[in-house]
């Protein structure tokens, strides 16, 4: 048995004493059987043998168990080995709860992982919803982590928030699924903040809940960013949806409306549920809806913004012409997914602008063309290689008429005689007024001359016949010059020039007639040649002088300051009219020198004078064209003494037209000097309209063509109101020019205008005139 056990433990220290006990007790077996079997046959040599060997083996088990003996009596005794046994069932115990420990926390790593990063403070909870532990509370929100514990957190929260949060909390806790709450906490010092928490519920081995882990970070900011983002939103809902332009949008691959605002409702017709969900087809006729879907597919295609201008749409209140932006709004997958349409409604904005033009190209009194409707009439006439006559027509007693019955009456007058000639030019042709009782007819399509005296013929005959006027009959008459195109040049400048001269000729042949220009006819402009020598000579000798027409207040009549307006004193043929000089010293290239001289002379008298009055010169397109305006202004600026505030340079608006960029350099250049920039004759063109931001303008001056029957309720007076209006809302002094009658001043007051000029303030005067009105102060039509 003992050699069986150490076979099957090999791993015993002792078993050497195991073999020799084993052996020695089989020996013993074996000599007392041996002694046995002696008793009945006698063998005492085995015997003694088998005592020998016994007694040998039990020498050598004594002396081994000696030499054991030691470590056998160190052997565990029972009750050590039931203490030992004790130990180790408790060392298995810490260990088995050190695992669970250990699974507890892979469990809450687990949970943890589910919670988003980014937090700032961590807890654990029981699954009554108590707080056992809260970790970071503090750092977050400036109060001790002991407030949060237990159900004492639940006392933190918002009152407003607190219902939802607990409710959600027990939905949780009954459902067992994580926890993604928002709410305000109390903080320390820093009022209520918002917080965002998220917990997950935690399970043992046995899916049964355990826990609760979580965590809370500050998303202050992030809801205060979230709610501003939600009230803009709504802002932009309400704009979106009360902006006074049609905003649409379709989806772009079925061309189905998505979305319409209020005033799109309204220009449609349509309300947004009855559009929604609907194409083209179903609004427009197939023609147009057929354009609208290519030109979608086409900004599709581009990915750009695009805009159609002027697109006419058939509306319950009529045709309408929409200015259209479309554009591609990108979807998930990069491409376009939907169309944002902004359309603006700009049919009043048209007819506005057609209707300025036209004004800005026709005379306001007959509605005719004016002169830059003529000019450009004949431009591209000419460059189409047209032949075509020029008929300049003048009334022979319209001045008489003017003289004795007023303005008013000439004014009735020259619209009768505009809708005469209505009456007998031909379609096609152009039929324009210059200016005062000044007609030109453009005839076009003109291959013989008898064609045309046949035709000035019966123009004359229609003008002789008498006008009702204020009941009564009037003969004016008329007579005309001719010239012809391109026999008699091919610009405005020329033709007119020919014309006149042949009008000159048929009125000295006695009125009523007309004459075509010739060569014979150059001969009187000899006479007209001695006078631009004369007018040379006058400018050279400083022999024009100048008068000063006073600038008024129209409230008080104080004098804000003084144009300055050329006089020439023939020695010979005596006061010759600007009208007559000014335009002859722009064609012969005189216009520099005789501004130049102008302008010194202005400058020098303004310098003297008591009261620092503004002084107002004019100034013309030619002498933009010096090198160093701005420094020749400065030069007269220094060697008169006048400050460059009180300086004002009147320009019409030919300046801007053929190099804008030039005279905007130079413009810019003078309001360094301080000087003051005006546009005159404003309204009587279109390029004013165009120019009148760009430039910097500090006045406009209204044309006294707007003035004339401004006390007479209609177009007239409308038209001022809004000229006047819009130099008021651009910031600009409005100046009145043509100011004659005490009712002119009062409407022109009563519309808010507060500078005036004209005949009822003071006819232009010289020097010694102005000084005097200067010290009193006021025009003379005011106490």
């Amino acid at each position: 048995m003992l050699l069986y056990a150490s076979r099957r433990r090999p791993d015993l220290a002792h078993a050497p004493v195991l073999w020799m006990s084993a052996a020695f007790i089989l020996l013993c077996g074996t000599t007392h059987w041996l002694d046995v079997l002696t008793l009945w046959v006698p063998a005492y040599s085995t015997q003694v043998i088998a005592k020998a060997v016994t007694a040998a083996i039990s020498f050598l088990t004594a002396v081994t168990l000696w030499r054991f003996l030691p470590r056998l009596l160190a052997l565990p005794s029972p009750a050590q080995m039931r203490a030992a046994n004790q130990d180790l069932q408790q060392v298995v115990q810490e260990r088995e709860k050190a695992l669970e420990a250990l699974r507890a926390s892979e469990r809450r790593y687990r949970a943890l992982t589910e919670v988003r990063a980014g937090s700032s403070a961590f807890w654990i909870a029981e699954p009554t919803g108590a707080v056992r532990e809260m970790r970071g509370w503090e750092a977050l929100a400036a109060r001790p982590e002991a407030s949060m514990q237990g159900l004492a957190w639940m006392g933190s929260i918002h009152p407003e928030d607190r219902a939802a949060t607990i409710e959600s909390w027990k939905q949780a806790r009954a459902t067992q699924d994580p926890l993604d709450l928002e709410f305000r906490v109390a903080t320390g010092g820093q009022g209520w903040r918002w917080v965002g928490s998220r917990g997950v519920p935690v399970f043992d081995e046995d899916q049964r809940l355990v826990e609760w882990v979580g965590m809370i970070e500050d998303v202050h900011e992030r809801r205060q960013a979230t709610e501003d983002l939600r009230r803009t939103r709504t802002m932009l809902d309400q704009v979106i949806k009360n902006i006074p332009a049609m905003i649409f949008v379709k989806d772009m691959k079925t061309g189905r409306f998505t979305f319409i605002n209020r005033a799109g409702e309204e220009l449609l017709g349509v309300t947004s549920a009855a559009l929604l969900g609907t194409t083209d087809h179903d609004h427009f006729p197939k023609e147009q809806a057929d354009f609208f879907i290519a030109h979608d597919r086409a900004v599709a295609a581009s990915g750009l913004a695009q805009v159609i201008e002027e697109e006419a749409i058939d509306t319950p209140s009529g045709t309408r012409l929409l200015r259209t932006t479309k554009i591609p709004m990108p979807g998930s997958e990069g491409g376009p997914n939907l169309l944002l349409g902004f359309c603006q409604d700009i049919t009043d904005r048209k007819q506005a602008e057609a209707h300025i033009r036209h004004l800005a190209l026709h005379d306001p009194l007959t509605g005719l063309a004016n002169r830059h409707l003529l000019n450009e009439s004949i431009r591209e006439a000419a460059a189409r290689g047209a032949r075509f006559a020029v008929l300049c027509l003048d009334l022979d007693a319209f001045k008489r008429v003017n003289d004795t019955r007023g303005h008013e009456a000439g004014d009735r007058l020259l619209v009768q005689v505009a809708e005469r000639l209505r009456g007998v030019v031909r379609e096609g042709d152009v039929l324009a007024r210059l200016g005062g009782d000044e007609f030109v007819i453009l005839q076009m399509g003109v291959t013989e001359p008898e064609a045309v005296t046949a035709y000035a013929r019966r123009v004359v005959d229609e003008m002789a016949r008498p006008f009702d006027l204020d009941l009564q009959q009037v003969v004016i008459g008329a007579s005309i010059g001719i010239a012809m195109c391109p026999a008699d040049g091919t610009n405005l400048q020329d033709l007119l020039r020919h014309a006149d001269t042949a009008l000159y000729k048929a009125k000295a042949d006695g009125r009523g007639r007309f004459q075509r220009f010739n060569t014979i006819m150059n001969t009187n402009l000899q006479d007209r040649y001695q006078l631009e020598a004369d007018l040379r000579e006058a400018i050279e000798a400083r022999h024009l002088l100048l008068h000063y027409q006073p600038i008024c207040d129209a409230k008080d009549g104080a004098i804000l300051g003084f144009e300055a307006l050329a006089r020439w004193c023939h020695p010979v043929r005596g006061n010759i009219p600007p009208g007559v000089f000014v335009p002859m010293a722009e064609e012969c290239g005189l216009i520099i020198p005789l501004g130049r001289l102008v302008l010194e002379t202005a400058c020098a008298e303004a310098a003297g004078w008591a009261e620092p009055a503004r002084i107002a010169v004019n100034v013309s397109p030619a002498q933009f064209r010096v090198e160093d305006l701005a420094g020749e202004i400065a030069e007269i600026l220094r060697r008169t003494g006048l400050s460059g505030d009180r300086l004002e340079l009147e320009v019409t608006e030919s300046l801007m037209i053929d190099d804008p960029e030039r005279v905007l350099r130079i413009m810019l250049e003078l309001k360094q000097l301080g000087v003051r920039i005006a546009l005159d004759d404003f309204g009587t063109g279109y390029a004013s309209l165009i120019y009148l931001r760009r430039f910097p303008f500090d006045q406009i001056k209204i044309d006294q063509s707007f003035v004339r029957g401004l006390d007479q309720e209609g177009e007239g007076l409308l038209l001022f109101s809004a000229i006047l209006n819009l130099g008021i809302s651009l910031g600009l002094e409005v100046l009145t020019e043509g100011v004659e009658t005490e009712a002119q001043l009062e409407i022109i007051r009563g519309l808010g205008g507060r500078m005036v000029q004209g005949y009822l303030f003071g006819r232009p005067g010289p020097a010694a005139e102005a000084r005097e009105r200067l010290a009193h102060g006021h025009a003379p039509c005011y106490p």
